[in-house]
């Protein structure tokens, strides 16, 4: 028997339970007497009871009516149990009569999965593209690195709904929703750095204000929409407490906010301010800008190369151990492979968005001085 979470194994089933339309009466009559009655089973849903082998099966098959191997197993590891076994199989084969169909769901569900529907998701894909090729002419010469940038940034956010999903049974309804997301983060940056390059050509000073504005609406409005599809509960299992999928989501967010303002929007700007200074023929300003920690004026509000050289270390220098105690403390489980790989794709991803804005920002600015 494996480490047992009765806690992650009653959210499970519960977030199970309502995905289904199933009332607690219904799963209740359905085992036929093994809970007595809707508050039995309810102590079992807020992780207060912890069912043995053969009733965690029976509430996974016959309460909820789940056939799916790989669903099956997933559940009974965050009971701590090992997976179905040639005799379960066997017996789940003879009672596969007793198994009830899919249970239609609630008005509100269908609602939910009409929404992410692979037509719905196309055209918001199509639209995007649309809209990112317009913004793209207000970008102008500098088009190379904003596709580039976006496209990681992006990236990051569709990446971390699978990374905060990983140890979900069953994630093919995760593709659309990722689809969405990148293709609304990819036209909101796009849109933001296209508004950014044409206010600061006009000397509007709230041309930086106004960008991160978008990029934090944005942040904001994909983290609400994809609330539904992301879990409720602590998707991983490890010997400290972490956050639920929620929750992770939220704070990766944050940190994806943070790597925008350092590394990529706030020079991009100063870059677009310089740049317009340089066609003025402003070239003694310029240099007196470049000489300095913080190339602040003009509207410009950006660290220089080396100041994000020393920010970009003490982030490797803290993630680094972070990312290490929690490989070090997770508990085995069988979706655990999977969530490596996704943490170390999100770790390239990251920074590689840094590597990249941070190569073109020195480049840039050496053509500028």
């Amino acid at each position: 028997m494996k480490s047992a979470d009765s806690v992650a194994f009653g959210r499970a089933i519960g977030q199970l339970r309502r995905a289904k339309g199933i009332r607690r009466k219904e799963v209740v009559a359905r085992l036929d007497g093994t809970y007595s009655d809707e508050s039995a089973f309810g102590r079992i849903e807020q992780g207060r009871r912890a069912p043995d082998r053969d009733n965690a099966l029976a509430i996974v098959v016959r309460g909820l009516g789940v056939t799916d191997l790989e669903t099956i197993n997933g559940l009974l590891a965050l009971a701590g149990f090992d997976g179905v076994t040639q005799e379960d199989r066997e017996r789940l084969k003879l009672e596969t009569s007793d198994v009830l169909p899919p249970i239609r769901r609630s008005n509100q569900r269908q609602q939910e999965v009409k929404l992410w529907s692979w037509p719905a998701t196309t055209a918001v894909a199509i639209t995007s593209a649309i809209l990112s090729g317009l913004a793209a002419v207000g970008i102008g010469q500098h088009i190379g690195i904003a596709l580039i940038a976006c496209g990681l940034y992006a990236s990051l956010y569709a990446e971390s709904l699978f990374l905060e999903s990983a140890y979900l049974p069953n994630r093919g309804h995760l593709w659309p929703a990722a689809t969405v997301v990148f293709s609304f983060m990819f036209v909101s940056s796009m849109s933001a750095l296209a508004i950014d390059q044409v206010l600061v050509s006009r000397r509007n000073l709230l041309a930086l204000p106004l960008s991160f504005c978008i990029f934090l609406l944005a942040a904001v409005i994909q983290w609400l929409v994809i609330l539904p599809v992301l879990p409720e509960h602590t998707p991983l299992r490890a010997r400290f407490q972490l956050l639920s999928g929620q929750a992770a989501h939220l704070k990766n967010t944050a940190y994806f906010l943070l790597l925008v303002n350092i590394f990529w929007l706030s020079p991009m700007h100063a870059v677009f301010v310089l740049e317009r200074e340089q066609h003025a023929g402003r070239t003694q300003l310029i240099q007196d800008l470049l000489s300095r920690a913080i190339v602040i004026g003009q509207g410009a509000v950006a660290l220089n190369v080396g100041p994000i050289l020393v920010a970009l270390a003490l982030i490797l220098l803290v993630s680094i151990p972070m990312g290490a105690h929690l490989m070090d403390n997770l508990k085995p489980h069988p979706k655990l492979n999977s969530f490596d790989i996704l943490f170390f794709v999100r770790a390239v991803l990251y920074f590689a968005l840094c590597f990249i804005c941070l190569g073109w920002y020195f480049y840039s600015l050496g053509r500028l001085n």
